[in-house]
C-alpha cells in the first residue's frame, strides 16, 4: 500500500521510531527537571524553620522578640501566611503532568 502511494514502508517505520525515541527522550528529560525541581522546593520548604531552629540555638533573644511583641508577632504571622502561599504556588508550578 505504502509503495503504491509512493512512500517507502521502511522510511515510514524508521521516522516512526526516531519520533518515538525522541518523545520518550524527552519525557524522560521533562521528568528529570521536574525532580529536580521538586527536591528544590522540599529544599526551599525546609530552610525557615532551620535559620529559626539555628537562630534559637545560638541567639535565642533575637529570635524570642518574634513572639513576645505584638510586632513581632505581626511579622511572624505574616511570614508564615507568605510561607503558605509559597508552598501552594511551587506545588502548582511543579506539578506536570507529562
Amino acid at each position: 500500500i505504502c509503495m503504491s502511494m509512493g512512500n517507502n514502508m521502511a522510511e515510514n517505520i524508521l521516522n516512526t521510531t526516531t519520533l518515538i525515541k525522541n518523545k520518550i527522550e524527552l519525557e524522560k528529560t521533562i521528568e528529570v527537571m521536574i525532580t529536580e525541581k521538586k527536591s528544590e522546593q522540599m529544599i526551599v520548604s525546609i530552610m525557615p524553620f532551620l535559620i529559626i531552629a539555628i537562630f534559637l540555638l545560638t541567639a535565642s533573644d533575637y529570635i524570642m522578640m518574634m513572639y513576645t511583641s505584638a510586632a513581632g508577632k505581626l511579622v511572624m504571622s505574616a511570614a508564615g501566611l507568605l510561607f503558605l502561599i509559597q508552598k501552594i504556588i511551587s506545588r502548582k508550578i511543579v506539578e506536570i503532568e507529562v
